[in-house]
């Protein structure tokens, strides 16, 4: 297990406008309605979520970090829209891709935005596929959101049992002044935690793929 940065974000100078004088019933509404997460409002979620190509060099650095081929698959856990999935489904140097996300909203605005790839609607606690069948399960910042700390240990277990190889990338801080950013950041994310509380539960799991940490202002370091 190492560290490994996949992906460099751009740094938000800022945080996400505030939204603490929405009531509970709002965000209730919110949460229920992907289509306000994904495509709403920015103080609610993505604030629009659509195809750029980005992915494109996601996939370059994949294939070079894991040593892939033609006959290896993928597994994107939170694939949302499925941008990834689709990007790694285009490339010819690789093989299958497949994407699982809980939202059929935001799978099936994938599929009629015409993304490759198959894509199944289900939890990241039950993974509905064999053991060891994909060459790299990948998930970046989907598993903090919505999960409680036991169904992140069994997301992260199943991740292990159904992956040869795995990296994930989830919210992380050390400091009360990071978590604090993180904190007006995360609308939705109800479980981040210190870099040395996820070492903690990557053992509990039994996880020992790799990962990398997000936070939306800065690099968090690995203290473990």
């Amino acid at each position: 297990m190492r560290r490994i940065s996949l992906i460099e974000d751009v740094k938000r100078v800022g945080v996400r406008p505030s939204s603490g004088k929405l009531d509970v019933l709002d965000w209730l509404e919110i949460w229920e309605n992907s289509a306000t997460y994904f495509d709403g409002d920015r103080r609610h979620g993505y604030g629009g979520y659509h195809y750029d190509g980005r992915w494109q060099s996601t996939v370059e650095k994949l294939i070079e970090t894991f040593s892939l081929d033609d006959t290896s698959s993928l597994l994107d856990v939170g694939c949302a829209k499925g941008f990834l999935v689709n990007d790694f489904a285009s490339d010819s140097r690789v093989g299958e891709a497949i994407g699982l996300d809980i939202s059929l909203y935001a799978l099936i605005q994938g599929k009629r935005a015409g993304m490759k790839g198959r894509f199944f609607c289900a939890n990241a606690t039950q993974i509905p596929f064999p053991d060891k069948y994909f060459s790299l399960v990948f998930s970046k910042d989907s598993l903090h959101n919505i999960l409680d700390e036991g169904e992140l240990i069994a997301a992260l277990s199943e991740i292990e049992r159904v992956g040869q190889q795995a990296w994930i990338r989830v919210g992380a801080y050390n400091t009360s002044t990071q978590k604090q950013v993180i904190d007006q950041w995360a609308t939705f994310a109800t479980s981040y935690f210190s870099t040395q509380k996820w070492h903690e539960l990557f053992g509990l799991a039994g996880y020992s793929g790799h990962y990398d940490w997000f936070h939306p202002t800065e690099i968090i370091e690995d203290v473990r």
